[in-house]
């Protein structure tokens, strides 16, 4: 899929809107639906990937195309057989935006081999340009841009879009990935304390639920409402904070500040003597 050609590439700048969509951002497919959407309205392009731990492939390996997909993998297996790329990755961590004549060191090479007779010719585009997301010497994520030789090589103004577009995208990433583990922990614990059928709840700072298994869901609605009605109810519907839990997590969150005031004053002590 072809996006429309700008009429002056120079002029692509990040909108309020496009920062405020990266951050709305809870998913890899969501972002994945808002770098898709910035990209084809600014950058001309043959083909578009957005790849997910590109260099570990497994369970984590994701990928995003900007163009019809095959109905097999055999195609995108070939491809990454036959492409320099994740050796050159391996051996430059941390590069941030890398062109087809950094995987090749000369044009005759290039045409030699089998990347291009079996991949690029094949699929019809002449340059491609990646943009690397990483975490220490980790490659996060990988997006990757290709052109047919009528859309030309990366201007400098196109380059320097993808420059301010990356640390948006990567501070995307980084929160999704948060996100992402935080679920992951919540999801081994629920079944850990659930396989144990005692009842646990979690609560934040602010004292609201941070989590709760389904034995804690039971206790508290056989407190509320009795034993013999609840096994009437629909637990989840239902579910209601004792007042003797309440009433512990307010006396809770009353030592908490006179705890914290504590902290504050003693700190202020402190700096007095040192000072």
């Amino acid at each position: 899929m072809n996006s429309p050609k700008l009429a002056s590439p120079g002029l692509v700048t990040l909108s309020t809107a496009v920062i405020g969509g990266l951050n709305d951002c809870r998913s890899i497919k969501a972002l994945w639906a808002v770098v898709y959407r910035v990209i084809r309205l600014t950058l001309p392009y043959h083909s578009l990937s957005f790849y997910f731990n590109y260099l570990s492939p497994g369970p984590a390996f994701r990928v995003f195309h900007g163009q019809p997909v095959p109905g097999s993998l055999v195609p995108w297996l070939v491809r990454r057989r036959l492409s320099p790329a994740p050796a050159f990755l391996r051996r430059h961590p941390r590069i941030k935006i890398y062109r087809l004549r950094h995987l090749f060191p000369d044009a005759q090479t290039l045409f030699n081999s089998d990347y291009y007779t079996q991949v690029m010719r094949v699929e019809g585009w002449h340059s491609k340009l990646g943009l690397g997301f990483w975490k220490v010497n980790e490659l996060v994520a990988l997006l990757v841009f290709r052109r047919t030789p009528e859309q030309g090589e990366f201007s400098a103004h196109e380059v320097n879009f993808l420059e301010q577009l990356h640390p948006h995208v990567f501070r995307a990433l980084r929160r999704i990935q948060s996100y992402e583990s935080a679920a992951v922990l919540q999801s081994g614990l629920s079944t850990c304390l659930d396989a144990l059928g005692i009842g646990v709840m979690m609560f934040d700072w602010n004292l609201q639920i941070a989590f709760k298994n389904q034995a804690a869901e039971t206790l508290c609605v056989e407190c509320a409402f009795g034993a013999e009605r609840a096994r009437q109810l629909n637990i989840k519907r239902s579910f209601t904070i004792p007042r003797a839990v309440e009433e512990a997590l307010r006396v809770a969150a009353q030592m908490g500040a006179v705890l914290a005031k504590l902290r504050i004053e003693s700190r202020i002590k402190l700096a007095r003597l040192f000072h």
